[in-house]
């Protein structure tokens, strides 16, 4: 999976970060600016050594397939599943506009309030004059390695980008992900799934 990552030197990104929680330090505000406060959380990761990536890019460049599905998946790490659903939504002065949604549950469902929350909208216009269709689609989430998996407690906290295998194939190439502000995320990890956790993925998670 080639992701456009956003990277600096960690002490380069120190100083950027300094900078911008002096805003804080002086008092003179009682709140960042909204760009002032996504930038002071995107240096904070990268000088933590932590590339950056803007999910709304990796996206667009993905692109859909010959059935307008996303060639890229994203869902909290807690997931073992990851439905997919477009929908026609009423956005002013724009009237209707198609946006998509990755999910833990299936499409019909995800006008739960808990559903929205856990899922990853991917806004209107992101694959440019392409419509993502609108039917549900369901790909398999891959296994994170023991050696950078968060504890269970915490894997709510984190997602799994990949490069989607729909239906009951088992993915490959994923990247661990931290949300820092936004649509831009953190890649904790990167790894490629053996052929002994493809097999026994695919031979749990499909019931064989």
């Amino acid at each position: 999976m080639d992701l456009a990552m956003i990277e600096m030197p960690k002490e380069e990104a120190l100083r950027h970060f300094e900078r911008y929680r002096l805003l804080v330090k002086r008092g003179k505000r009682r709140a960042l600016a909204e760009e002032d406060a996504a930038l002071l959380a995107g240096y904070k990761a990268l000088s933590e050594g932590k590339a950056l990536v803007n999910l709304a890019d990796a996206m667009h460049a993905a692109g859909l397939d010959d059935q307008q599905r996303p060639r890229l998946a994203i869902v909290r790490a807690d997931a073992k599943w990851v439905w997919f659903h477009a929908r026609d939504v009423w956005r002013p002065p724009d009237g209707y506009v198609r946006e998509g949604r990755f999910g833990m549950d299936r499409g019909n469902a995800q006008t739960a309030v808990k559903e929205r929350m856990r899922a990853v909208i991917i806004p209107a216009g992101t694959w440019g004059e392409a419509q993502a269709t609108k039917a549900d689609w369901r790909a398999m989430v891959p296994i994170i390695p023991p050696p950078i998996r968060p504890p269970a407690s915490n894997l709510h906290q984190f997602h799994v980008l990949w490069e989607a295998a729909w239906q009951r194939a088992v993915p490959r190439d994923p990247a661990l992900l931290r949300r820092v502000t936004g649509s831009i995320y953190a890649v904790l990890a990167t790894w490629d799934l053996t052929p002994l956790e493809q097999t026994i993925l695919g031979l749990v998670r499909n019931g064989s």
